[in-house]
């Protein structure tokens, strides 16, 4: 398959001598009112709590307090709307024949990349609020994240609301040359020894 160019205002990345694009997509945008309503939800409910406390104290009107939890609820609900925009706004993905790039950012960004030949693990991913929500996750380990473990808090690289979640993560397990490559040589050496031994024994 070929590169794709792209003439949208946000370039594809740029690629390698060699390496061809195989896919790349977007967060769906039902992220956006998902990440909002349930933060905004929490922070608003707090607010609320906290608000009713105070409301228990003698010289704080009573009547003041429901008008305050509306007004903070839709003050939080539509802040948190314009950060899941900035935030999810740029989250993209794209596959190669080499590796696996995801950009992702709230005022900046930044770019991770992976080789395919590193990816150790493809995980779906979905809590009950993104069931909710129709929304999958793909959570990629590498042989670095392995490594550093919670030292260094790597996690590997993470795909969020991905549209057809089952069919991009069974494609990025089939791009990876160690399940899509047929058995090494060392692996070869292996079954021979095998062999010899029960012929031994």
């Amino acid at each position: 398959m070929t590169a794709k160019h792209s003439t949208k205002r946000h370039p594809e990345i740029r690629l390698k001598p060699g390496e061809h694009m195989h896919l790349s997509g977007r967060s769906l945008k039902r992220i956006m009112p998902a990440s909002a309503v349930g933060q905004g939800l929490f922070m608003g409910l707090a607010v609320g709590l906290s608000l009713g406390i105070i409301s228990l104290k003698p010289s704080v009107s009573s009547s003041l307090v429901p008008a305050a939890v509306v007004t903070s609820t839709a003050l939080f609900g539509g802040l948190c709307w314009l950060v899941a925009r900035m935030r999810w706004s740029w989250h993209q993905w794209w596959l190669t024949d080499k590796r696996l790039v995801v950009r992702s950012g709230l005022v900046g960004y930044q770019l991770q990349s992976v080789p395919l030949d590193r990816i150790v693990d493809v995980t779906l991913q979905a809590s009950w609020w993104d069931r909710i929500w129709g929304l999958k996750h793909i959570q990629v380990r590498d042989m670095n994240s392995e490594v550093s473990g919670s030292l260094h808090h790597s996690r590997g690289l993470k795909l969020v609301a991905v549209p057809d979640a089952e069919s991009v993560s069974e494609k990025i397990l089939g791009a990876c040359p160690g399940v899509a490559s047929p058995p090494s040589e060392m692996g070869e050496v292996v079954s021979l020894l095998r062999e010899l031994v029960a012929k031994a024994s």
